[in-house]
C-alpha cells in the first residue's frame, strides 16, 4: 500500500521537476508580449524565485496522514495539490530558463544590453518598419540643390543644373499644368560643352550669347582646330577636360566679332562699290585695333574720304567696347546697343531687337535667370526689376530642392514686360506660372489678400470691370477676345520666339552635318568621337526643344491660373471677388496680354492699372 501511494505521488510530481517541453513551449511563445513585463518583474524581484529555488527536495511532497480529518491540521502554503500549482509551475520554469540566458549573456553583454537582447522579439520587428519607411521617404524624396549639381571635380569643375534633370511627375495623369522636369540625355562630348568653371559661362553659354548661326560655329570650328588635334579632343572628351576649351570663349567672342564688323564693312556700299578689300585685326588687343583697315586689292594703302573714314572708325569703336567684355557671353548684343551697330547680331536677334526691344531673348527662354544674370552683368536689365522674382523660386528651392522646369519663359516674361507690369503680384505669377511649388488655390489667396488692400472704390470697379471682360471672353471658346488672350500668353512666354528657334535649330545642324562631311575637322577622326561643332549644334537644337515644350506648360499654367482666380464661389459676392482678382493679375501684367484688342478692352485695362498705382490704392 506504502509503495503504491509513493509511485503515485512520483508520477505525479514529476511534470514539474522535468524540463519544458515543446508543448509548454507552444503555449508559451504566443504569449511572449505578456510574458516580458512579467520577466523584467522577476528580474528586479529575485527574492521571489530564489526563495523557491533554496527549499530542500520533497519539500513539495504531501504526505496522506492517518489521522480522522477534524483532527489533521490546516495545510502550509507549500503542501498545496500539485493541481493547483500547475500555471505557477509553467512560469516559475520559464522564469528560470530566462533569468539563465540572462546570466549567460550578461557576462559577455552585460547587464542592459542582454535585456535588449532577450527583448528582442518586441522591438526588433518595429525598428524594422521603421527603418523601411525611412529608406521609401529617402527613396521619393526630392534631390537637393548639391545633389542635382554634384561637382566634376572638386574646386573646377560643376556641372550645368539644366543639361539633364531628372523626370519628376508633378501631378496626376493627364494633368497638362503640372510641372515636370524633362531630362536631357546628353552625350559625353555635350556633356563637355555645358560644363562650367565656377561661376563662369560654358561654352554653349557663349554660343547662346553670341547668337546661334553659322558664323560663330565657323570661328569655333577654326578655334578647336587650332588648339586641339583628334587625339586632343578625344581626350578631353573621354577625360572630361574642359578647362583648356572654356579658355577659348573670349577668343571666340573676339573672334566672331571682327568676322561679323568685316563682313558688314565689306558689304557697305562704300566701301563694295569702290572694289576696297577689309584688312581684319589680329586679335582685340590694345594696339592690334589699328589693324583694321580698308585697302585696295592688291594689299596697297589707299586715300578714304570722310564718309569712309567715319565708318572706319564707327567699326573700331565698336570693337573697343566689345575688347573689355569677352568674358561676357551677351558682350556683342551690350556693344550693339551702345553704338547702334546691329551687324554685330545675326539676323534673328535683330528682327527679335525691333520687335520686343530685347535682342537677348533667346538666351532668356533657354537658361532662364543665369541669362538674365548675363544681362545685368553688361547693363541690358535692371537687376531690381528681378528681385521679386528671385525671391518667390529661392523660396521654391528651400521648400523642394528642384528646379522649376519653366523658369526660361518666367524670365522671358519679365523681361518682355520690362518694368511695366505692376511688381508685387507679377513676381509671385512668374513663379507659379514657371512651374514653381505655389499652386492655383494659393495663388488665388494671396491675390484676394491683394484686393483686400485696396481701399479706393474706384480700383475695385475697375479691377472688376476688366475681370469680368476677361472671364466672359475665357468661357467662350469661340470667341476672338479668348484667341487673342491666348495668343499674347505665347508670346509673353516667348513660345512663338522658341518655335522659330527650333526650326532654324534643324537647320543649323544639316549644314553642320554638310560641311562636316565635305570638309572634316581633322582627317583622321576619333572613332565614337563626334567633332565639336556638330556636338554643340545637335546640343543647341535638344536644349530649344526642352524649353519649347515647357514654355506649352507654362502656358497651361497660366490659363489655369486665370481660370482659377475667375471663380471664386456662385454667390454674388463672390463672383465680384472673383473678377476683381482676374482684373488684378491681368493687370499686373500691364497691356502685355491685352494688346490688338479692341479698344474697349485696352480702356477697361489702362483703368485697372491705374487703380494698381499707389494714388489708386
Amino acid at each position: 500500500m506504502l509503495v503504491r501511494d509513493r509511485a503515485r505521488r512520483l508520477i505525479e510530481a514529476a511534470p514539474r521537476e522535468r524540463p519544458l517541453n515543446s508543448a509548454i513551449i507552444a503555449g508559451t511563445v504566443p504569449r511572449i508580449p505578456h510574458l516580458a513585463l512579467l520577466f523584467v518583474g522577476l528580474g528586479l524581484l529575485p527574492g521571489t524565485s530564489s526563495a523557491q529555488r533554496g527549499k530542500p527536495a520533497g519539500a513539495g511532497e504531501v504526505h496522506k496522514s492517518n489521522l480522522p480529518p477534524e483532527r489533521r491540521a490546516a495545510p502550509l502554503p507549500d503542501e498545496v495539490a500539485p493541481e493547483k500549482r500547475a500555471g505557477t509551475g509553467i512560469v516559475e520554469e520559464v522564469g528560470d530558463r530566462i533569468l539563465a540566458w540572462h546570466h549567460a549573456l550578461a557576462g559577455a553583454l552585460g547587464a542592459s544590453l542582454a535585456w535588449a537582447a532577450l527583448a528582442s522579439p518586441l522591438w526588433l520587428p518595429l525598428a524594422i518598419v521603421i527603418a523601411l519607411k525611412l529608406a521609401r521617404r529617402r527613396r521619393t524624396r526630392a534631390p537637393t540643390s548639391r545633389e542635382r549639381a554634384p561637382e566634376r571635380r572638386a574646386g573646377e569643375e560643376r556641372a550645368d543644373p539644366s543639361r539633364g534633370e531628372r523626370v519628376r511627375p508633378g501631378g496626376p495623369r493627364g494633368d497638362r499644368t503640372a510641372p515636370v522636369l524633362i531630362a536631357l540625355n546628353l552625350t559625353r562630348e555635350q556633356e563637355l560643352l555645358c560644363a562650367r568653371s565656377g561661376q563662369g559661362p560654358s561654352l554653349y553659354d557663349t554660343f547662346l550669347g553670341l547668337g546661334p548661326d553659322l558664323e560663330s560655329l565657323r570661328c569655333f570650328r577654326q578655334l578647336v582646330a587650332r588648339e586641339l588635334d583628334a587625339a586632343g579632343w578625344a581626350a578631353a572628351v573621354s577625360e572630361a577636360r574642359g578647362t583648356k576649351l572654356r579658355s577659348l570663349a573670349p577668343e571666340w567672342t573676339a573672334a566672331v566679332a571682327i568676322a561679323r564688323l568685316t563682313g558688314w564693312l565689306g558689304r557697305h556700299p562704300l566701301v563694295a562699290e569702290r572694289s576696297l578689300v577689309v584688312q581684319a585685326p589680329a586679335s582685340l588687343a590694345e594696339g592690334e585695333l589699328e589693324g583694321l583697315t580698308l585697302t585696295q586689292p592688291d594689299g596697297l594703302g589707299t586715300a578714304l574720304d570722310a564718309e569712309q573714314k567715319q565708318l572706319l572708325y564707327q567699326a573700331r569703336r565698336a570693337l573697343a567696347r566689345i575688347a573689355p567684355m569677352l568674358a561676357e557671353p551677351l558682350a556683342l548684343t551690350a556693344a550693339a546697343g551702345q553704338t547702334r551697330l546691329l551687324s554685330l547680331l545675326p539676323a534673328h536677334m535683330t528682327e527679335e531687337r525691333e520687335r520686343s526691344g530685347a535682342p537677348f531673348a533667346l538666351g532668356l527662354a533657354v537658361r532662364g535667370l543665369p541669362a538674365l544674370d548675363w544681362a545685368i552683368a553688361v547693363g541690358l536689365f535692371p537687376a531690381e526689376l528681378a528681385a521679386d522674382l528671385r525671391d518667390h523660386l529661392r523660396e521654391h528651392d528651400k521648400l523642394v530642392g528642384t528646379p522649376v522646369p519653366a523658369e526660361g519663359s518666367a524670365v522671358h516674361a519679365l523681361a518682355a514686360l520690362r518694368g511695366q507690369g505692376c511688381g508685387e503680384p507679377l513676381g509671385l505669377l512668374l513663379a507659379s506660372v514657371a512651374g514653381a511649388a505655389f499652386s492655383s488655390s494659393s495663388v488665388a489667396l494671396r491675390m484676394s489678400k491683394r484686393v483686400g488692400s485696396v481701399f479706393a472704390a474706384e480700383a475695385h470697379e475697375a479691377l472688376a470691370r476688366l475681370g469680368g471682360r476677361v472671364r466672359a471672353a475665357l468661357d467662350d471658346e469661340g470667341s476672338a477676345e479668348r484667341a487673342l488672350l491666348l495668343e499674347n500668353t505665347e508670346a509673353l512666354l516667348g513660345a512663338p520666339l522658341l518655335a522659330a528657334e527650333h526650326k532654324r535649330a534643324a537647320s543649323l545642324t544639316k549644314e553642320v552635318e554638310r560641311w562636316s562631311a565635305k570638309e572634316p575637322l581633322w582627317r583622321a577622326a576619333p572613332d565614337g568621337v563626334r567633332p565639336p561643332d556638330h556636338a554643340l549644334a545637335t546640343l543647341h537644337a535638344q536644349k530649344v526643344k526642352v524649353a519649347l515644350d515647357a514654355a506649352a506648360g507654362a502656358r497651361d499654367r497660366l490659363l489655369a491660373i486665370l481660370e482659377r482666380l475667375g471663380q471664386a464661389g456662385a454667390g454674388e459676392r463672390e463672383q465680384r471677388l472673383g473678377a476683381e482678382r482676374l482684373g488684378l493679375v491681368v493687370a499686373a501684367f500691364g497691356m502685355a496680354l491685352l494688346q490688338g484688342g479692341e479698344t474697349e478692352l485696352l480702356s477697361l485695362g489702362r483703368d485697372a492699372q491705374k487703380a494698381l498705382t499707389p494714388e489708386g490704392s
